[in-house]
């Protein structure tokens, strides 16, 4: 069963590496096929000795799906990272960002939040993203409000008494 499991996993980083190539190239489509390859082959595996393994895979196909702009599946992605490894801060970008282009803004403000929560983690060009990402969010709910309407509408004739 060892042996079974160890192939498993290998299969699974040769094809997360491949995904990687493939994504360095701009073969986003490809490299979705590799990543998807590398989460079919860990799933022989254990959950526990996998996780992490899994968490890197679910969130390196996210980035791809991003790319292809098949966001609902990226965010799906991202979300099976963070069930895996909730202290994935690529795959908790990618689920805001993914959220934002869904239009679901209240959500993706929760989550870039609780992501600028860990800055003090964040590489620079990190941080710099999650903050410009926070700024558009805010802007974002701010012209939502704006263009809410507000209280019952004005009759706009006098009924007859």
């Amino acid at each position: 069963m060892a042996d079974v499991m160890e192939s498993a996993l290998a299969q699974a980083d040769a094809a997360n590496a491949e995904g990687g190539t493939h994504y360095a190239a701009s073969r986003f489509e490809e490299a979705e096929k590799a990543y998807s390859r590398a989460i079919d082959a860990a799933g022989v595996a254990p959950r526990d000795a996998l996780a992490l393994r899994l968490a890197v895979y679910y969130s390196n196909r996210s980035q791809a799906r991003l790319r292809l702009e098949s966001n609902k599946y990226a965010a799906h992605d991202a979300a099976l990272a963070l069930s895996f490894d909730p202290s994935q801060l690529k795959a908790a970008l990618r689920h805001a960002l993914a959220l934002e282009r869904l239009g679901r803004t209240a959500e993706a403000i929760s989550s870039a939040k609780h992501l600028a929560g860990s800055a003090s983690a964040l590489p620079e060009r990190l941080a710099r993203e999650v903050a410009a990402l926070l700024q558009r969010l805010t802007q974002a709910a701010a012209a939502e409000a704006d263009s809410a309407p507000t209280g019952a509408a004005t009759p706009t004739h006098r009924v007859p008494t």
